[in-house]
């Protein structure tokens, strides 16, 4: 894929300045820095502008005016990824584009049950549109209040709810992109099914903005829960949450919308980053599970079935102990748990982090595995093991030995991603669950994915960009 570094004149500049507006640019220093700095600190961004443009309009002539001059663009969210898909001037001398001026409700339907957003509306605010209506888009993560729909969308997202809901993809009717050369295309559609042709929709998203811009978004809503029951369960193997997982589904269905699983060390730092917080459990256990499930009418027959299905297992000694919040406050307290955990885990020095998938019925395997291995590489390593169980994204966090100094310890970043990258591959899954590629994984993507299917990224890459200007460098 050719590369873009071409100096970017002070013409092209003041020419960008004009399409964009007053006012809806940045150029300086002190104030372009945030949108310079990189969630995980891992990149610093350069960029001698940053455009915020307040249409699909004015996206479009940018993008055609960065076309016709050779002028790549990185386009930026909430600034919120973990891999450095947002970041420019690594590959070229790119230019940002911002979307948080594209912060409109376009639409909100409760017959249709469904919202139109632009592409920078936070993702809090569509869920906060979303219950002035009495419905939910159920989408949920850590960065909520400054991630932004756009970049959901572009990184497909996943979080809490995907055992019921999906990712992100799952939960789009239709888009609205500009495309490099500046064409808008325009599928904002409300329709649940159409076979009229390619769902050209689906190629955008996850795509990270390689291959257009995503501006907006029509998603949909669902039925808001009269009440959600939280659980959580300790357990002495994963084995055994695989176990309890398959009950759960067997027996609650559609009910069961979360489905969360982390480690005793991952509780440990946790509950010392929340210091207010009493331990849940008398004892510790190797693994916890956290599980909510919705109800969309009142009843008590679900609260019964729960009651029985922990007796059962404790009786069973699957389930080691167990707990039911009794209320609102109980249920915030033990989601405080499984979100602090990325937190807490700065506090306790470096830490090597990786955001992978594997098929469920090969997750013990792996972890048990896996964790042996890097724990001869690393004796004394602390794992920091958590994520969604429901469907196979573990965040496998490495943090370093308490007598080992951080930069000797990240010293072992390329063996360790090694170690956890074959392992991934032997059991069929992928290096990347929902952080995306970006820049951290895009030359490990070629390493570890089938030829077929990158020889057809390349082809749709060439197709939608074939002068290489939306985000060079990211993905592939």
């Amino acid at each position: 894929m050719k590369k873009n570094s071409l100096d970017i004149s002070k013409k092209n500049i003041d020419d960008l300045k004009s399409i964009c507006g007053k006012g809806l640019w940045v150029e300086d220093i002190d104030l372009k820095k945030q949108y310079l700095t990189e969630q995980r600190g891992y990149y610093k961004s350069s960029s001698q502008i940053i455009l915020k443009p307040n249409s699909t309009k004015k996206v479009s002539n940018i993008l055609r005016y960065c076309n016709g001059n050779n002028i790549p663009v990185v386009p930026q969210g909430g600034n919120t990824g973990l891999v450095g898909g947002a970041v420019a001037g690594y590959v070229s001398n790119e230019i940002i584009l911002n979307l948080e001026n594209m912060n409109k409700i376009r639409e909100i339907s409760h017959s249709d049950s469904l919202i139109t957003a632009e592409a920078g509306v936070t993702l809090h605010k569509v869920q906060s549109n979303a219950e002035s209506i009495n419905k939910i888009f159920p989408l949920s993560l850590a960065s909520e209040g400054t991630c932004q729909i756009g970049g959901n969308l572009a990184t497909n997202a996943g979080g809490v709810h995907v055992i019921k809901y999906g990712n992100a993809k799952d939960l789009v009717l239709g888009l609205e992109v500009v495309l490099a050369d500046g064409t808008i295309f325009n599928d904002l559609k409300k329709l649940r099914k159409d076979n009229s042709g390619y769902n050209i929709n689906q190629l955008f998203i996850g795509s990270e903005g390689t291959l257009g811009i995503i501006t907006a978004a029509t998603l949909k809503l669902f039925p808001k829960p009269v009440e959600r029951h939280t659980i959580l369960v300790a357990l002495d193997s994963i084995d055994s949450a695989i176990d309890i997982m398959n009950q759960l589904k067997k027996l609650f269905f559609d009910k069961l919308s979360a489905l969360e699983f982390f480690s005793d060390f991952s509780l440990e730092i946790a509950m010392k980053f929340i210091s207010k917080l009493t331990p849940p459990f008398n004892e510790n256990y190797p693994w916890y599970i956290l599980i909510d499930i919705e109800e969309t009418i009142e009843t008590t027959e679900t609260l019964e079935l729960i009651e029985n299905f922990l007796y059962k297992n404790l009786q069973k000694d699957i389930i080691k102990d167990g707990l039911i919040s009794k209320n609102l406050k109980e249920r915030n307290e033990l989601w405080q748990i499984r979100e602090s955990i990325p937190y807490a885990q700065k506090s306790e020095g470096a830490s090597i982090k990786h955001d992978v998938s594997v098929p469920l019925s090969n997750i013990s395997d792996f972890l048990v595995k896996t964790l042996q291995k890097v724990s001869e590489l690393i004796p004394n390593i602390r794992p920091c093991i958590f994520g969604h169980l429901g469907d196979g994204n573990i965040h496998f966090n490495l943090t370093k030995p308490p007598d080992i100094e951080d930069d000797d310890f990240l010293k072992f970043q390329k063996e360790i991603n090694k170690i956890i990258y074959d392992s991934i591959f032997q059991y069929e899954g992928s290096i990347s669950a929902e952080h995306g590629v970006g820049l951290l994984k895009n030359e490990d993507i070629k390493n570890y994915k089938r030829k077929s299917e990158l020889k057809l990224m390349f082809k749709m890459k060439n197709f939608f960009d074939p002068k290489n200007i939306l985000n060079p460098g990211k993905l592939i």
